[in-house]
């Protein structure tokens, strides 16, 4: 289950975090936290600055949301709605990007990777 980071190293990434992939049947984030057994792990650091917007929900409601990047040397593959827990909080997944690392690539095994995941709480 500990996802680890290929053989590129996890230097610099301090943050442990757990990922679970999302039924949308379950609405309550906690019950995966308590519950559901993460999918995996994987070892991240914070890139962009927290992003505090307003959300809107049919010009009725407005709600806080906060999102930020997070950047691992793992390949995690995720979809919009997965759910990651990041410095002990839970965030849905709003984008994860996955870059192959093509240099010396023909000297290894297998290639490394470099994942951006958005995410949101």
């Amino acid at each position: 289950m500990d996802g680890g980071c290929s053989n590129y190293g996890r230097r610099g990434l301090f943050e442990r975090c757990k990922y679970w992939v999302r039924d949308e049947s379950n609405k309550d984030l906690s019950i995966y936290k308590h519950e559901k057994q993460p999918k995996g792990v994987f070892y991240a650091n914070q890139i962009t600055a927290l992003n505090i917007d307003k959300g809107e929900l049919s010009n009725v409601f407005s709600y806080d949301e906060n999102s930020i990047t997070i950047y691992t040397k793992s390949y995690v593959m995720m979809k919009k709605g997965d759910i990651v827990e990041f410095k002990g909080k839970l965030w849905l997944v709003m984008n994860c990007q996955v870059r192959e690392i093509t240099k010396n690539q023909q000297f290894m095994n297998r290639p490394n990777y470099e994942t951006y995941i958005q995410i949101k709480r």
